[in-house]
């Protein structure tokens, strides 16, 4: 597992829709299993209410409902082949993100994107 910003650099945002051609990397992704506690956009409240208790659709419909979210401020979706999990990323409290696949997805992702470094400061 890898953990990577949600917020880069420059302040831009990294969810799914930004993740999307990072997933081509991936063999082709046949079904999504969602839980969003809460996002931001176009749907928003109904796709928190429609995913409370886990929602599983096929990939054209988990990016038809999700194209106008721009922001997930605590989720999971994972990604299903056959039935299988290939991956999964979990967004966390709008601060990182965390990547779980194959070890060269992982990579990709943390390549890209970079690790995630908390600001807390323990004393």
């Amino acid at each position: 597992m890898v953990t990577i910003p949600q917020h880069g650099p420059r302040n831009e945002l990294n969810d799914m829709r930004t993740f999307a051609e990072d997933l081509s990397h991936l063999p082709a992704i046949e079904t999504w299993r969602i839980r969003i506690d809460w996002c931001s956009g176009d749907r928003a409240l109904e796709i928190e209410h429609l995913s409370k208790d886990g929602l599983e659709l096929s990939n054209a419909e988990f990016w038809a409902l999700y194209q106008g979210i721009y922001q997930t401020i605590d989720g999971e979706f994972t990604a299903l082949i056959a039935g299988q999990p290939i991956c999964t990323l979990t967004a966390v409290d709008s601060s990182y993100w965390e990547i779980q696949g194959p070890e060269s997805f992982e990579l990709h992702m943390q390549q890209r994107y970079g690790l995630y470094h908390s600001h807390n400061l323990e004393g």
